[in-house]
């Protein structure tokens, strides 16, 4: 071989980095301009917030911490008492004897007095960023502790007033666009008491009592306001659009903060607390993960008010390559994968609501409902 083969030969190792370096500058940028198109998507719609009122969701609170604190069979055997589903599940056995719902006496009236104010607006922006606010399982326990009192009562207006206090509660949290947890919660209460208000309804007094008789009327009382609060809520649209822009407006808070502040990286998606600074400094884009999450929110509320929700998740739907791909690599994995993490199943949330809205719309049709 002839010297000058031989040179070339040798020289091309010391060769190869730069070209692949040039190579992986060439897909990065090529990527970085695919993704601009993101830079101006425009944020959901938002309808102009009512004034927070700290003071109801103060309540709640403490509402929660009033709750006796449960272990794992304490609250399974809450859950088997009163369990959410179709209205002709029944009691459990008559030989099991029920919970006590004595536990939760405080936080029942707490939570009584809540239902008096006028209707929950949206919590204030930070609340549960700094690990305040309501323990939203809790509020769970608290709904079925009211219909357990329902049951033990003997006067009918308590039955009832009790039996009501989950549905009323559940209605005030999913309309107050809390977002998406404030609102899961709030349709599972809602469907708690519209099966457990189905059992009851049946067996109460007629609904026109004799004049003059103080207890027949309270009770026909009782029965008109829930009538027609059962009534508007089966009116109601649905509630999921509004808590997933308030909740896509709490994600790109995050996404921006993240940019300030490293430690925000989701330890679940394995970053290292040590790399974060640098992982973020050099291979984060907020500007465009915002425009991602923008597209992604804004594809799964139109599916929500379609009735065609997206069945697969933000990469996926948006054609972004995965973070462990070299395009992924190269250009922003930061993004990737936090998109990926802090997206929610939107087809779950859809069955909750539909779940929601036939118990109140069975409850509506019920005789004496």
């Amino acid at each position: 071989m002839p010297s000058s083969s031989r040179r070339r030969w040798l020289l091309l190792p010391l060769a190869l980095p730069p070209l692949l370096l040039l190579a992986g500058l060439g897909l990065r940028w090529d990527e970085q301009a695919r993704q601009a198109r993101y830079l101006d998507q425009p944020a959901i719609p938002l309808a102009a917030p009512a004034a927070a009122d700290p003071a109801a969701w103060a309540a709640l609170e403490a509402a929660t911490r009033a709750a006796p604190g449960l272990d794992m069979d304490g609250r399974r055997a809450l859950m088997d008492a009163v369990p959410v589903g179709e209205a002709d599940e029944g009691e459990p056995p008559p030989d099991e004897p029920p919970p006590d719902w004595t536990p939760w006496t405080d936080s029942l009236a707490q939570v009584e007095a809540v239902l008096a104010r006028p209707r929950l607006t949206a919590p204030p922006q930070d609340l549960w960023d700094t690990a305040r606010g309501p323990d939203l399982p809790r509020l769970l326990e608290i709904g079925r502790a009211a219909i357990l009192r329902g049951r033990a009562a003997s006067d009918p207006v308590e039955r009832l007033r009790w039996t009501a206090l989950p549905l009323r509660l559940g209605d005030r949290l999913a309309q107050a666009g809390g977002g998406l947890l404030p609102t899961l919660v709030g349709l599972v209460l809602v469907e708690l008491g519209a099966g457990e208000l189905q059992r009851l309804l049946p067996t109460l007094p007629p609904a026109g009592p004799e004049e003059g008789v103080e207890e027949g009327r309270a009770l026909a009382q009782e029965r008109a306001a829930l009538a027609q609060e059962v009534a508007a809520l089966a009116a109601a649209g649905p509630v999921l659009p509004l808590a997933i822009a308030h909740e896509c407006a709490a994600t790109e808070r995050l996404l921006v903060r993240i940019a300030q502040d490293p430690a925000l990286l989701p330890a679940s998606a394995g970053w290292s607390p040590r790399l974060a600074s640098w992982q973020v400094a050099w291979v984060y884009d907020p500007a465009v993960t915002v425009g991602w999450h923008r597209a992604w929110c804004a594809a799964v509320v139109e599916g929500v008010q379609t009735g065609q929700v997206p069945g697969v998740g933000p990469l996926e739907l948006l054609d972004l390559a995965p973070p462990g791909s070299l395009r992924g690599l190269l250009y922003n994995p930061v993004g990737r994968v936090v998109l990926s993490t802090s997206a929610f199943d939107p087809t779950s949330l859809t069955g909750r609501e539909a779940d929601s809205r036939a118990a109140v719309q069975a409850l509506a049709a019920a005789p004496g409902g």
